[in-house]
């Protein structure tokens, strides 16, 4: 889902990263074909549509790039309260393995950031899906410190 959280894990540690503004401003979405599970795109949503460079895995054809609306419809429909009630959480799951207790740790929090954008990388990610959740864009392999 766009604008949601990312969720990794190296095992120890669980952490849902949200983007910095919760409303899903600033994203865009992309596709070839724009359909949702419960029918297509709205006439608003496609209006600031233009085209994107392909992606490593569209194999060089270029996609829509859609600006995500905060209203658009999107499964599952009885979601209540969208992303307004989310918050970025690490949980150690040693100690709390129902992951009800967040914790802070700086140094955890850093390494699975790290490990995200080295994700977002590994899959072609678009350039503004660092700056929304607030990751800087790493070069190397980062996959073996933390698994998605």
């Amino acid at each position: 889902m766009f604008a949601g959280a990312v969720g990794i894990t190296d095992g120890r540690y669980t952490y849902y990263l949200y983007p910095q503004n919760n409303q899903g401003v600033g994203f865009n979405e992309y596709t070839l074909a724009p359909q949702r599970m419960m029918g297509p795109f709205s006439v608003p949503e496609l209006a600031a549509t233009t085209l994107a460079p392909p992606f490593t895995f569209t194999k060089g054809l270029k996609v829509l790039r859609v600006p995500s609306l905060p209203n658009a419809k999107r499964p599952p429909n009885d979601q209540k309260g969208g992303l307004a009630d989310a918050e970025t959480v690490l949980f150690d799951l040693a100690n709390d393995p129902r992951q009800s207790r967040p914790i802070l740790d700086p140094e955890v929090t850093d390494r699975l950031k790290t490990a995200i954008a080295g994700h977002f990388a590994q899959h072609d990610a678009p350039p503004e899906l660092y700056a929304l959740y607030g990751l800087e864009p790493v070069v190397g392999d980062t996959l073996n410190e933390a698994d998605a």
